[in-house]
């Protein structure tokens, strides 16, 4: 944990300097207020409910809003337009980064500030007498040009090169960051977008794998096909062979039929003739029998002579 300064401001955190109510400008040692770098027109009638930002001959980049305006994150413009929040007591959150050269240094250097937009009855405002303080237990600030935020133990930033080497969660979309920091968004869509990423980035990592593997399995596809066109071929020749095959059987059954039937008719004829056979044998042996009987009958009146 960060020791506690009196007042409540953090002296250090893990990885990222807490946000604190103004700039230090350390070559004159006095906190750098807004106002010295930036100037606004606020006046409804002439800038049609819009605050208009914009710093002496310098662009201003914007870093991160929970406001409509008219830049996007990263982009520098000559003036800054924001849409201030509808509503009395509403207030809105900017973060902007400039360059410096009004100090005693010898190069510039640049200053980042997150701004507070309001609305009371007297019509839209932007705060540049001090640089915005988020709740005590929301505590962030822009780096460089990236917004962070202390969510626990946890550090939830807007830059994916920061994020990796210090092992951070990196949240695409700073306005989100700087939404939870207006409470305009909650820990969960912090989360949420975290986890997102990390699930496209894993994709994405494993995307050449895949497509790799996908590729094999194409060569493979096409390596079996081929082999099932050689197969489909062999096959189509042993389908030809059956038919011829089938129809020697149905040539020869025609054959067999013939065959059976000439059998058929030839042991008819043999039991016919058999039977004959068998009846002459008979016959024969009762001509036999009765010659024999009519010689003793013969033989019997000759001696009866």
């Amino acid at each position: 944990m960060a020791e506690i300064r009196p007042g409540g401001l953090p002296m250090a955190a893990p990885k990222v300097l807490l946000h604190s109510l103004a700039m230090p400008d350390t070559t004159k040692g006095v906190f750098m207020r807004p106002k010295s770098l930036l100037r606004a027109n606020t006046d409804d009638a002439a800038t049609k409910g819009t605050i208009i930002l914009f710093a002496d001959n310098e662009n201003i980049e914007l870093v991160c809003t929970s406001l409509e305006v008219n830049a996007s994150a990263g982009e520098y413009v000559s003036t800054l337009a924001i849409v201030p929040p509808l509503k009395n007591e509403e207030e809105g959150v900017v973060g902007i980064r400039i360059w410096d050269y009004n100090t005693d240094r010898k190069f510039p250097h640049q200053v980042s500030f997150l701004l507070r937009v309001y609305r009371d009855e007297n019509g839209p405002h932007i705060d540049l007498e001090k640089a915005w303080a988020p709740h005590f237990d929301r505590l962030g600030q822009i780096v460089e040009n990236f917004v962070t935020v202390k969510v626990g133990d946890e550090i939830f930033v807007s830059s994916q090169n920061y994020a990796e080497k210090n092992s951070c969660h990196y949240v695409p979309d700073g306005n989100l960051i700087c939404r939870y920091l207006n409470k305009k968004a909650e820990e969960d869509e912090l989360r949420a977008s975290a986890t997102l990423y990390q699930a496209e980035k894993s994709a994405r990592e494993q995307l050449p794998e895949l497509l790799k593997k996908i590729s094999e399995t194409e060569e493979e596809r096409d390596r079996l096909g081929a082999t099932c066109d050689g197969l489909g071929k062999e096959y189509q020749k042993l389908i030809d062979k059956k038919v011829e095959l089938m129809k020697e059987v149905e040539k020869w059954k025609g054959n067999y039929s013939l065959l059976f039937k000439s059998f058929e008719l030839t042991m008819n004829r043999l039991k016919e003739a058999t039977r004959r056979i068998f009846f002459i044998g008979m016959t024969k042996v009762f001509i036999d029998e009765e010659l024999k009987l009519l010689a003793n009958l013969k033989k019997i009146n000759e001696d009866k002579k």
